[in-house]
């Protein structure tokens, strides 16, 4: 027999932690580290805080299931993006570098 289902504190926890996923991805979209690895941070502890007790009812479980599924989906799929993402951020910056130490040599050859 299935319970009522998930108590409305854990469900808005699981809905924090879809939304999470959701602001992450848009982080990881703008190339904000800081803020990806912000929400990311909040995102795990509060992972951590809802799967810390067992399900009280079937649905319980299976809501949880569900989400977990939904949060290691998401984490295969952006990692790769973020990868990808952060190698061409510290590409541009090396072409910058580089564009910076060019004109310093530029100044200091043609003084």
């Amino acid at each position: 027999m299935h319970g009522a289902g998930v108590s409305d504190e854990r469900k808005k926890q699981l809905d924090d932690i879809v939304q999470l996923c959701a602001d992450i991805d848009n982080a990881v979209q703008k190339a904000d580290w800081d803020v990806a690895g912000k929400l990311l941070s909040r995102r795990h502890q509060l992972v951590e805080s809802v799967f810390a007790e067992p399900p009280a009812t079937t649905a319980d479980a299976e809501e949880l299931k569900t989400i977990a599924e939904q949060v290691m989906a998401f984490d295969r799929e952006l990692m790769p993006m973020a990868d990808a993402a952060r190698g061409e951020a510290a590409e541009e910056l090396k072409k910058l570098r580089r564009g910076r130490e060019a004109a310093e040599v530029y100044k200091q050859i043609s003084r």
